[in-house]
């Protein structure tokens, strides 16, 4: 599992009511690719905290959720992806441990992560989307949910990676918090290999 550093970019947000029928979480329209996302309402993410606390990676202490709006979510999508674009020339923005001063960077995995990077860029449509609005140490973030896994429906079932991982990484996970306010994406993890495997 790989974590990111935190990058700026400009950003733009505006308040926006959720308001949908029946549907576990509410469909939005993106500007990123053919596939609808999907907003996990703060009831949603309330009645189901402890498990969506463990899904999200690393020793996290939420103190609340909350519902992102339509605007929080334009602002994710598109740092995440100008992240991941970035990532590809230079892979230690993401994985500082890649840096040329980290004693783990080498020319072979620098050059190996830019080609999974270049490989989530490609297939970047293939992956479901949700997004949940957490609130990590006094910052509103945008926790981004994404996975390329048989039998999920991302309109009517949580992405649980612990319930999808496969140990032979056919089954994709992405995952980052995005505050919109200060302009940052942070914590990405990218699990599962798009590389062909070796035979």
């Amino acid at each position: 599992m790989r974590l990111a550093i935190a990058i700026s970019f400009w950003a733009l947000s505006a308040p926006w009511a959720v308001l949908w029928g029946g549907e576990p979480f509410a469909p939005i329209t993106l500007a990123f690719g053919p596939r609808p996302g999907y907003l996990v309402s703060e009831e949603y993410a309330n009645q189901h905290k402890a498990e969506l606390v463990a899904s999200i990676p690393g020793e996290v202490k939420v103190e609340r959720f909350w519902t992102p709006s339509d605007a929080d979510v334009a602002v994710a999508e598109r740092l995440f992806r100008e992240l991941l674009h970035r990532g590809e020339k230079f892979p230690e923005l993401l994985f500082p441990d890649l840096s040329p001063d980290a004693d783990s960077s080498t020319t072979d995995s620098v050059e190996h992560e830019q080609r999974e990077l270049l490989l989530v860029d490609r297939n970047y449509d293939a992956y479901a989307r949700q997004y949940v609005g957490v609130i990590i140490e006094g910052q509103k973030l945008v926790f981004c949910n994404y996975s390329d896994a048989p039998g999920i429906d991302p309109s009517k079932d949580y992405i649980y990676m612990e319930k999808s991982f496969a140990v032979d990484g056919s089954v994709h996970f992405l995952q980052c918090r995005v505050n919109a306010h200060d302009q940052t994406c942070t914590n990405v993890s990218i699990i599962g290999s798009w590389l062909p495997k070796a035979k």
